[in-house]
């Protein structure tokens, strides 16, 4: 993310973005992906509904990675890396390490606390 992002300067995140009007969680994903990298999964299922200070503030999903041979296309200013310890990498941003460790243990709901600032 950018230094110019709200949440999660300088770390990696998922793809994603909001829910727009008459739009389904599914859909959305679908979107997003086409948007940002020019491919768009064949399925997606929903993996982690992710919460924030116990509101619900994203949905993750859990798709077929590209193949090598798809081409993608990033958005201007961004790139994609493939992180393949992604529960150690300090790179990740906190929201998205909470996410993929719930996925990782097969956890359907991924909570996370804002630290308190001291």
């Amino acid at each position: 993310r950018g230094a110019d992002a709200k949440v999660a300067k300088g770390k990696l995140t998922c793809f994603g973005g909001k829910i727009e009007s008459g739009e389904t969680p599914d859909e959305c994903i679908r979107r997003e992906c086409r948007e940002e990298t020019g491919w768009e999964p064949k399925k997606v299922e929903r993996a982690v509904d992710f919460f924030v200070d116990d509101k619900l503030v994203a949905y993750f999903y859990e798709a077929e990675a590209p193949h090598s041979t798809d081409h993608l296309k990033f958005e201007v200013g961004r790139c994609g890396v493939w992180v393949g310890d992604y529960l150690h990498d300090p790179r990740v941003s906190p929201w998205h390490h909470a996410a993929l460790k719930s996925w990782k243990l097969g956890q359907p709901r991924a909570n996370f606390v804002t630290p308190v600032e001291t």
